[in-house]
């Protein structure tokens, strides 16, 4: 069974060592973090093993998704490390640094061979520093955005100071960056290249089955899917600003498509369903509300085949959208404080993955902070839907935005991301055993 899936990811089985054993600690921060947790797990256990390494243990902090994946249980619920912005962090300092406590304890008494973090930086980074054990190899995924900020430069050093091993690149540019700070890093790929691919049969099937129900009814919806974000300050902020975007779309739409009615579609994690659906008692827009998690590609893929286009808060999931070719509009809404800064020290003019990775083409219209007003959004909403200049230059950029994202190996054949990363990190234990052996 291991060999068959081996071989499924792209890689050959090894052989001729002695068989050691491997323990992992792994920690994620956000939903994002989890599904990309739970890749990696099942790609570390199957590349460990073709190399005579087993995995043997997976403790740590994760979600669902990497519960399912081998996690075997999660020393605190990780929403309680998942807090972004300066006032918001600010805010739950005494609670992060209790968690922090917590963590840097389990992993000094695991002693494990791998320590594997993912984003989250300010926890990840302060929680690798602390780890005693000088057998263990510290795998950071997620490289900071050291390029897009003012001073991102000072997170490299802090990846340094936390003797970081090595660091797993999602974009192509960043390698170069994280070896000048003087760390190993790999080009590994984006998560979303696997999913999309995963799920390619699900968002058909979802999009058949609307144009088949279509063909029967004189009025045609169009649906304006609302991803609001992760967290639950995100919901705070974006939820008032959607409502309000909705109303005045919906009071624009007689005039913008007297032919179809307008319908909107919530996704959200499970976890804030109830809060949307009290929401949704007094939506001004018909609207209904879908649950996935962040691991649960499938659900999210089925849900955007129905869709025409989306209202999409800045964050992982404008790349999951833009990759099944669903055009959409990005907005995000902070605390003022983290807004200000964010204006002040930003080296980019992105915040969507899709741009930043598309410098030169940018088809996503993105509007951040003030520059978000309810109005606004509903101007560039009316645009994804309706507008197919629009509309087309999103989805012809689809596939150019993949292969971008996409790693290969040294004969230049495409390799899964997980797959990428799981060499990576079992590269760095291999490199470090080797150092304290001469040692």
């Amino acid at each position: 069974m291991a060999s068959r899936l081996s071989r499924r990811l792209n890689f050959g089985l090894g052989g001729g060592r002695d068989c050691r054993r491997l323990s992992v600690w792994v920690f994620a921060g956000e939903p994002s973090g989890d599904a990309i947790g739970a890749r990696v797990l099942r790609a570390l256990r199957l590349e460990a093993e073709a190399r005579n390494d087993p995995v043997t243990s997976v403790e740590g902090v994760g979600g669902p998704a990497m519960l399912a994946a081998g996690l075997r249980a999660s020393l605190f619920p990780m929403a309680e490390a998942s807090v972004m912005g300066v006032a918001e962090v600010a805010a739950s300092l005494p609670s992060l640094r209790r968690r922090l406590a917590q963590a840097v304890a389990a992993v000094n008494a695991a002693q494990p061979d791998v320590l594997l973090t993912i984003d989250s930086k300010g926890f990840s980074f302060r929680l690798a520093k602390a780890v005693t054990n000088e057998g263990t190899t510290k795998v950071h995924v997620v490289s900071p955005s050291w390029w897009a900020w003012r001073g991102g430069e000072r997170n490299l050093r802090a990846l340094r100071v936390a003797g970081v091993d090595e660091v797993a690149c999602l974009l192509p540019f960043e390698p170069e960056g994280v070896r000048r700070a003087g760390i190993n890093a790999a080009f590994v790929g984006h998560p979303v290249v696997e999913e999309v691919s995963e799920t390619a049969g699900a968002f058909r099937e979802a999009r058949d089955a609307r144009r088949a129900a279509e063909a029967f009814t004189q009025k045609k919806p169009t649906v304006l899917v609302l991803m609001p974000g992760s967290r639950d300050q995100e919901l705070a902020k974006h939820l008032p600003l959607f409502r309000e975007t909705c109303e005045l779309l919906e009071r624009r739409w007689r005039t913008i498509d007297p032919g179809s009615d307008l319908r909107v579609d919530f996704l959200v994690l499970p976890q804030h369903e109830h809060r949307i659906r009290r929401e949704l008692q007094t939506w001004p827009v018909p609207a209904t509300c879908a649950t996935a998690d962040a691991g649960d590609g499938v659900t999210r893929a089925s849900f955007l085949g129905g869709a025409d286009a989306a209202l999409v808060a800045a964050g992982t999931a404008t790349a999951h959208v833009f990759a099944h070719g669903v055009p959409q509009v990005v907005a995000y809404r902070a605390h003022f404080v983290t807004e200000w800064l964010a204006r002040a020290l930003a080296k980019t003019p992105h915040a969507s993955l899709p741009n930043i990775a598309l410098p030169t083409v940018a088809p996503v219209p993105e509007l951040l902070g003030p520059r978000a007003p309810p109005a606004a959004l509903a101007d560039a909403a009316a645009r994804v839907l309706r507008d197919e200049s629009a509309r087309r230059a999103q989805i012809e950029a689809r596939d150019a935005f993949l292969d971008v994202l996409t790693p290969r190996d040294a004969s230049g054949a495409k390799v899964a991301p997980s797959l990428a990363v799981a060499r990576a990190a079992l590269d760095a234990v291999e490199a470090k055993r080797r150092e304290r052996a001469k040692s």
